[in-house]
């Protein structure tokens, strides 16, 4: 089973949080609802949870690591490189909706892959993922050169 975790940016100083999700809405009569959004984390020496309020975009875990065994998570950018097919390229990690699955979509090439970990064993030594960023700290790794 996959392991479900969330990772978001703290409102206070900007840092990255990672733990479990959660959305409070605050509703005043006569005005539109507030909704706020938490990264909650365990906090094993009080016995206690810590809630983080982020920023609204909250990035989920895909349950795949890359080549150093880092988390992948949506919203980073991978490099893949394919010796077997002789590709490279650097992609961005979305959850496709209409498919439901993990996808690396490429835009210098407008082309995509599935994250996967189901490859045959010869395939596998070929390729290799790794995180070099995500595409709100790193949106430069994505410039076409």
């Amino acid at each position: 089973m996959r392991e479900i975790k969330f990772r978001g940016r703290r409102v206070d100083n900007g840092k990255w949080v990672y733990g479990f999700y959660a959305k409070r809405v605050y509703v005043e009569p006569g005005s539109p609802a507030t909704v706020f959004h938490y990264i909650v984390v365990p906090d094993r020496h009080n016995e206690s949870w810590n809630f983080y309020e982020v920023y609204p975009k909250v990035l989920q875990f895909t349950g795949f690591r890359d080549k150093h065994g880092k988390d992948i998570y949506e919203g980073d950018i991978v490099e893949v490189k394919d010796r077997r097919y002789e590709l490279h390229g650097i992609g961005i990690v979305e959850w496709d909706k209409e498919n439901g699955l993990w996808m690396i979509y490429f835009p210098d090439t407008q082309g995509a892959t599935m994250l996967r970990d189901w490859l045959p064993k010869e395939y596998e030594a070929s390729l290799s993922i790794e995180v070099i960023g995500n595409v709100y700290e790193n949106p430069e790794l994505l410039e076409e050169e």
